[in-house]
């Protein structure tokens, strides 16, 4: 079975903003969305507060600054 992806207008909008700053970035997570059409629940995805709905990461680390350090 394969899936459609229906990008809304807010996460265009969002999108977009990547595409001067972080071209690559951008590719790489319209890549792996692209991946989802034939497996929805890939691999190191979780769950993020439903079954229908997964987090995954993509795209290059980043890191939270610690107040305490």
């Amino acid at each position: 079975m394969t899936y459609k992806i229906i990008w809304d207008e807010p996460a265009i909008d969002t999108a977009a903003r990547f595409l001067k700053d972080d071209p690559d970035g951008l590719r790489q997570l319209m890549d792996a969305v692209d991946l989802l059409t034939d497996d929805p629940r890939p691999g190191g995805s979780t769950a993020y507060g439903s079954p229908d709905l997964r987090r995954m990461h993509v795209g290059r680390p980043f890191s939270e600054p610690n107040a305490g350090d």
